[in-house]
């Protein structure tokens, strides 16, 4: 089997008459195309050439005689074909045939390539090169349709399986890092926890975090939580200045709120918990003036002075259990699945209670 990379795709002498791109991570196949286009232009093939035909769509006659044509004006022809995972219909018909002679022996001038959803085939470039899994990848090849097993064997192909949940924070970093600017972790983190496992999401809010931010060459947590969506009647802010005043009954109705509207249990955790860790910094810290405390906590200068009025209601102590609380509240949400309104609830409730039982 060849596995292959657009990278190596770039450096070759010339496009390859077959190639198959699949997987899992329909955004990183549809980038992938786009690259081998540019590609292609770059090499000297013209719009006139390129030709994108859905096998869904389209009669088995037509795609059989769009694919075995030639190039009309020399040189090499690229012919896309969406939905190809539909070929699999031709199998015992004579176009299935005519399909297979195709493959085992391409047209030169041509580039045949393959966009297809085969989750019979997901995961197998994980799996190819480990020898426990060979048994899985044999088997994965008998199940898949006509005519990927050929299309595997004998030619090139990319595959785009799910990126685990581990690779989304720096697949999301880099993709932040291609636009000139970078992320604060705490950011990094908000930024998937309210985007999710789906890279079109996390792509869709890298896009616009891009824009918002404009000329400034960092991202910070307060950005990502002013797009996320939160309502503009009360924001994550407004819940933060409520529980740094210890205004417990405006603090609940700010959660309850929140939680109605866009049920981000999980931002809310994850700002809170920045929040009382620059709190933590600003009680060690605050003799500094404003600019200093603004460079060491990464908040804006104008913030700075409702952070210190806060530690007016927290004292040290109060902060160190605040912090505590939201941890046993994010453990609780996420390993035990209780009502994260209840925990959250129950948490806030009990940072202000603490904080003020120790004025």
């Amino acid at each position: 089997m060849k596995p292959v990379t657009i990278a190596a795709l770039r450096k070759a002498k010339q496009l390859p008459p077959v190639l198959l791109i699949f997987g899992e991570e329909r955004l990183l196949v549809e980038e992938t195309l786009q690259q081998l286009l540019q590609e292609a232009y770059r090499r000297g093939v013209t719009s006139q050439q390129v030709e994108f035909l859905n096998c869904e769509e389209l009669p088995p006659e037509q795609l059989l005689s769009r694919m075995m044509a030639y190039p009309l004006l020399g040189g090499r022809r690229l012919l896309i074909l969406r939905r190809a995972e539909r070929l699999a219909k031709l199998e015992k018909r004579k176009e299935g045939t005519l399909l297979r002679q195709l493959l085992e022996h391409p047209i030169p001038e041509n580039t045949l390539v393959f966009v297809a959803s085969l989750p019979t085939l997901d995961g197998i470039s994980r799996q190819l090169n480990k020898p426990r899994h060979q048994a899985t990848v044999e088997k994965k090849l008998r199940k898949a349709p006509f005519p990927f097993p050929l299309l595997l064997e004998r030619h090139l192909w990319i595959e785009h399986p799910k990126l685990y949940d581990r690779e989304i924070p720096s697949w999301a970093g880099e993709r932040i890092r291609q636009h000139s600017k970078s992320i604060d972790p705490d950011a990094l983190e908000l930024l998937i926890q309210y985007a999710g496992d789906s890279l079109y999401a996390v792509h869709n809010e890298i896009e616009k975090l891009i824009l918002y931010v404009g000329d400034r060459p960092k991202i910070t947590a307060e950005d990502v939580a002013a797009l996320a969506g939160f309502a503009r009647e009360h924001t994550i802010f407004d819940l933060q200045t409520a529980i740094g005043k210890a205004d417990l009954p405006r603090a609940l109705r700010i959660l309850k709120h929140l939680l109605t509207v866009q049920r981000q249990s999980l931002i809310i955790l994850t700002m809170l918990t920045r929040y009382f860790t620059v709190l933590l910094k600003l009680a060690q810290l605050r003799k500094r003036n404003t600019q200093e405390l603004s460079k060491i906590t990464g908040i804006n200068a104008f913030f700075i002075p409702e952070y210190l009025a806060a530690l007016q209601q927290f004292p040290l102590k109060a902060i160190v259990q605040a912090l505590d609380i939201l941890y046993q509240a994010d453990a609780r949400i996420k390993r035990s699945g209780e009502n994260a309104e209840g925990v959250l609830i129950e948490a806030i409730i009990a940072i202000i209670r603490n904080a003020k039982g120790q004025q």
